[in-house]
């Protein structure tokens, strides 16, 4: 690259430039001008092949073959103005403020650095002091799990907030702490026995909440399956015997139909199927209990429910049996000595001496 500097220089002397050879902060290239200054046409002192480059406002030749650069203090930047043939002009540099610090110096081909120190650290850490040329980085406090609660959490430029929790169990932070005052204790509310119980348990900063027991059934087929206590509200099911065929929701109530013909609620448990049992039963609809508790007892009998087995024709001395048995008929010869009951037979004996009985004895 050949830059003629516009400046005649002769070995061991300098002499005073003609009018016409002076030209200030002028140059000539074979490359294009730099950033801070801009092609003359028309010039005739540079040779025909060379770019004739002359400085912008505050940019001088400072040395070959770096051509302008701007003044100290000055900096290059864009021209906003328009005004500049470039597109670049020589401005100030920039000041870092207290909330940045300076990355790098200001230099006449590029301006000052400014990193802004809430970016500064590394996620984890915070800025805990911010000069003009240095950042100063502590990690963020972790709160202790036992003892503290997080009242605000660590950001680029402050430290986790940790809130003392209260000493007793019975008691919530009603106001959290700031990074001046202590945190507020406040009794946690407590729930009167049988009537309310535990919705929400106290905590470190929400008080305990209670809600009244549920008293009442919503339908006829209902009962308190399970009684009210300081953490649970009771709880409402389908009657024994009955078994719930439409859930309870927030918004409808449940339906309790009775257990059919010929089944049980076997374990009391409404939610739960009713059960067929192999045999009899003594009601009709609503049984509960297991099957066996139900059958038919001696003295009855039957396929579907219960009937009674009538003397004097009928018996049954077993239980869970499908049907009455017959009772004796005395013979010729015999007698009734004792009569039949729903679960014992006729009872028959011989004639005595010198007596007889010709006919077949029912009676």
């Amino acid at each position: 690259m050949t830059v003629v500097l516009m400046v005649t220089v002769m070995a061991g002397s300098c002499r005073q430039c003609a009018a016409q050879d002076f030209k200030p902060n002028f140059y000539c290239t074979d490359n294009p001008c730099n950033d801070v200054s801009y092609e003359v046409s028309g010039e005739t002192g540079c040779p025909h092949t060379d770019h004739a480059c002359l400085c912008v406002d505050e940019a001088f030749v400072e040395s070959f073959p770096a051509g302008c650069e701007c003044r100290d203090g000055l900096t290059r930047t864009v021209d906003t103005s328009g005004t500049s043939p470039s597109g670049f002009v020589c401005g100030p540099c920039t000041v870092c403020d207290h909330f940045h610090i300076k990355a790098s110096p200001c230099m006449p081909e590029q301006d000052t650095v400014c990193v802004n120190c809430a970016t500064a650290c590394e996620p984890g850490a915070y800025v805990d002091a911010c000069g003009s040329s240095s950042v100063a980085c502590e990690p963020c406090t972790s709160c202790e799990a036992q003892s503290q609660f997080e009242a605000a959490p660590c950001t680029s430029t402050s430290d986790t907030l940790c809130c003392d929790a209260c000493a007793d169990a019975e008691q919530f932070v009603a106001e959290p702490c700031t990074r001046t005052t202590a945190a507020t204790c406040t009794a946690c509310t407590r729930c009167v026995d049988g009537l309310e119980f535990e919705l929400r348990a106290c905590g470190l900063t929400t008080d305990r909440v209670c809600q009244a027991c549920t008293t009442t059934c919503a339908g006829p087929h209902e009962h308190v399956v399970t009684p009210c206590t300081p953490t649970s509200d009771a709880q409402r099911g389908c009657l024994p015997g009955y078994f719930e065929s439409v859930p309870e929701t927030p918004t409808s109530s449940r339906e309790c139909i009775p257990c059919p013909q010929g089944t049980t609620d076997h374990d009391r448990d409404g939610t739960t199927a009713c059960m067929a049992c192999p045999f009899a039963i003594t009601n009709t609809t609503a049984n509960a209990g297991p099957c066996e508790e139900l059958q038919c007892a001696p003295g009855t009998s039957g396929s579907q429910s219960c009937q009674p087995c009538a003397p004097p024709s009928h018996y049954q001395p077993l239980g869970g049996q499908t049907m009455c048995l017959n009772t004796t008929l005395c013979r010729p010869g015999f007698v009734e000595e004792q009569p039949p009951t729903p679960t014992t037979d006729r009872v028959c004996v011989a004639c005595g001496h010198g007596t007889f009985s010709n006919v077949t004895a029912d009676v």
